[in-house]
């Protein structure tokens, strides 16, 4: 007969198999890996994280937003023509790495408010979540 001696719970033994504290843990951009944020800068916006929106060309995306992307660089000039946030302009967003476009940089036009100052809306299909 074999006495087996079980000293750490299931808790200890996972942890110890997975070293990455949810701090450590990046999003990181689909084509080149670049890391663009973190899962715990992850914000809701109206009442939701994600949401999906149409462009005037018909082009459909599915964001979601975040307070911090520091692999994520705004590469044009703000526009407020067809915000998809009321009181925001934005400018697009592009990959620190690769300079795919990763999504846009929303920032308040009357910063005055209680509102968010500014916030990411990143597009779901270029990152890959840990």
């Amino acid at each position: 007969m074999t006495t087996v001696c079980k000293d750490k719970t299931d808790i200890e033994i996972q942890e110890a198999a997975d070293p990455v504290s949810k701090e450590e843990e990046v999003v990181i951009c689909r084509l080149c890996s670049n890391a663009v944020t973190r899962p715990f800068h992850r914000i809701m916006v109206n009442n939701s994280f994600s949401h999906a929106f149409a462009n005037p060309h018909g082009h459909v995306f599915e964001i979601t937003c975040f307070t911090k992307a520091e692999g994520c660089v705004p590469v044009s000039d703000f526009s407020a023509e067809f915000t998809w946030f009321p009181g925001y302009s934005w400018k697009i967003g592009a990959c620190t790495g690769c300079a795919a476009h990763l999504g846009w940089v929303f920032s308040l036009d009357n910063p005055g408010s209680n509102n968010l100052k500014h916030f990411y809306g990143l597009i779901l299909d270029k990152l890959i979540f840990p």
